[in-house]
């Protein structure tokens, strides 16, 4: 269900918070409702999600309620976000997932940090051309996020142009959104078997195996997928796919052409390691963090 409409004066009273000067307009962010709030001191984001108390839905063989799993997966994406702290992954401000009755509307809502910014997706749709400087600060960036994530035991497993934004004023790139990320040390809300993250966006383990066969070089993948998209403007494994199984079977079976065999004046130790980064086989990654 579509979160209402939420005036200045409902946002100040659900949030409690009588330092809000200006609330921005709400628009859609999957299936959240987002609010940009801007205060005396501070930007930050409010973001509502509307979960119905009574639906029911199968997920294999058993019955669970919506509002289990849904809320289960929103807490766990907000605990994510809390405990790592990480100047490349986005932060919320508190792990509390806050609930009020709204006009006959169940609503959950939490509070996150405003990235400056824009989405790599809509630069690179705009055909903007990224330096080797900040190709490699990607690089540097979205791996220490990956990192930072790990060290946690989660894979992000949806690491995409659409879930970093980059500041260009202070060349910082962030990670967004972990919705579907999972927590080697917790419960699964997925059904057995099924396949979770963007179609073109996987890396081949995540289309063959199990979720708890994945490890951090699966994140890996995806950086490598992302890398060739700013370096080249293109995904590297559309090559002549005319539809998204055809991509996903490039992604599991075909090897992608080396940016420095049609662009000579590439950093060949950046090819490389985007090279390696898209490596069909995990243990053909990096085994650690990248020394960029």
């Amino acid at each position: 269900m579509t979160v209402p409409f939420l005036t200045k004066e409902d946002v100040i009273g659900i949030l409690k918070d009588d330092s809000i000067i200006e609330v921005g307009p709400q628009f859609q962010g999957g299936q959240k409702t987002v609010i940009p709030i801007i205060t005396n001191n501070h930007k930050y984001l409010a973001k509502f999600i509307e979960i119905p108390h009574t639906a029911c839905c199968l997920l294999g063989d058993d019955s669970e309620n919506i509002e289990d799993v849904s809320l289960g997966r929103l807490k766990r994406e907000i605990e994510i976000l809390y405990k790592t702290n990480c100047d490349n992954v986005v932060k919320v401000f508190s792990n509390k997932l806050n609930y009020i009755e709204y006009n006959n509307h169940n609503l959950y809502y939490y509070t996150e940090e405003f990235i400056e910014g824009t989405d790599i997706k809509r630069l690179i749709e705009e055909k903007y051309l990224f330096s080797i400087d900040e190709i490699f600060n990607f690089a540097y960036c979205i791996n220490n996020a990956i990192s930072c994530l790990w060290s946690n035991r989660i894979i992000h497993r949806d690491i995409k142009p659409q879930n970093i934004v980059y500041n260009k004023s202070n060349n910082r790139f962030v990670l967004i959104d972990p919705g579907i990320a999972f927590d080697l040390e917790d419960i699964s809300y997925t059904q057995t078997g099924q396949i979770v993250g963007t179609p073109i966006y996987m890396s081949p383990e995540q289309l063959n195996s199990q979720k708890r066969d994945l490890d951090f070089r699966s994140d890996h993948f995806l950086l490598g997928i992302c890398l060739y998209s700013l370096a080249t403007g293109t995904h590297p494994f559309f090559m002549n796919a005319r539809d998204i199984r055809e991509v996903q079977n490039n992604i599991v079976n075909t090897k992608h052409q080396s940016i420095k065999d049609y662009n000579h004046s590439f950093p060949a130790g950046l090819s490389k390691i985007i090279d390696r980064l898209l490596a069909k086989e995990p243990y053909k990654r990096y085994r650690t963090n990248l020394n960029i």
